[in-house]
This record gives structure tokens, C-alpha cells and sequence, in this order.
């Protein structure tokens, strides 16, 4: 109505291996999000303190990432060349 957009965020994890007990598996840590309502793309990062922070991607970019992803129902993952 006036341009406001209440988000329904999906979240985008990317994998990184791990190992526990001796087997291997990928830990998902968190990449970034995507909005199912308006497409606004923002990728996560960590400030100065810690605290988990959003960056807004320009619609370039956000078009990279939307090539990048796999949708995994709740979820994306960021498509990795090893997988």
C-alpha cells in the first residue's frame, strides 16, 4: 500500500565440513536472507562486537545470488563447487 513491506525471511546457509566422532558432515552457517515478499536480498556478517548484522545486496548482485542458491524447502544453500 505505501511501499512497506512486513519481510518473511528465507534464509540462506552456506556448508562447511566438519567432523564429529569420525565421520564428516557440513555444518550450515549462516550466509544470508531473502525476503518471499518484496525479493530484497541481504547477506549476514559479523560487526566489531560480535553481533550478527545485514548488509542489503544491490539488485546486481542479488541476481548473482539467486544463481548461486539451491532451495531446500525452509531453507537455500549456497551451491559449492565440492558438493
Amino acid at each position: 500500500m505505501f511501499g512497506i513491506c512486513f519481510h518473511k525471511w528465507k534464509y540462506i546457509y552456506k556448508q562447511k565440513p566438519d567432523t564429529f566422532l569420525g565421520e564428516q558432515y557440513y555444518k550450515l552457517i549462516e550466509f544470508g536472507r531473502i525476503c518471499q515478499k518484496c525479493g530484497r536480498a541481504q547477506l549476514c556478517y559479523k560487526d566489531w562486537n560480535g553481533n550478527l548484522k545485514y548488509e542489503t545486496l544491490a539488485e546486481a548482485k542479488r541476481e548473482i545470488l539467486l544463481k548461486k542458491i539451491r532451495d531446500e524447502g525452509e531453507y537455500y544453500v549456497l551451491k559449492s563447487k565440492t558438493l
